[in-house]
């Protein structure tokens, strides 16, 4: 059941961006990042309710941090343009560089144990799920 709700909120998050790229071409740049970002966080997600085993559920994960680590980025550009807020390049730069750490420590998953320290696959309710042990670098995200 659950699996179907992500499948389905992929479609809907999939025909909201082509429509948003294909007809609005006045649209805002971060708008558009927006939802590729949350199109890409909805396949992480429903790629894990349907992984089998633990290394496509790692890679999942994977792709859900792409849109977890720069999502609160692109919405606070969104909110600083819509409220008119100018903010400093460097500021800028820094909280896209710190997304950039963030996910390059999650690419470490699986690998090292700087962010997660182990990662095991669970079924439950007709679904599948990580269960993990977070590890020293966790903190950052």
């Amino acid at each position: 059941m659950v699996t179907w709700f992500y499948l389905a909120v992929l479609m809907i998050s999939v025909v909201m961006t082509g429509s948003i790229l294909v007809k609005n071409r006045k649209v805002d740049n971060a708008f558009i990042l927006f939802c590729v970002l949350w199109t890409v966080n909805c396949a992480g997600q429903w790629v894990l309710s349907v992984s089998e085993t633990v290394e496509t559920a790692i890679w999942a994960n994977k792709i859900m941090y792409v849109g977890g680590s720069y999502l609160p980025f692109v919405i606070f550009l969104i909110v600083t343009r819509l409220g008119n807020i100018k903010v400093n390049q460097y500021f800028k730069l820094f909280l896209m560089g710190y997304g950039a750490v963030v996910l390059a420590l999650v690419m470490t998953i699986g690998y090292t144990d700087w962010y997660y320290k182990s990662v095991e696959l669970v079924k439950g309710n007709g679904f599948h799920y990580i269960v993990k042990e977070y590890g020293p670098f966790r903190v950052l995200y």
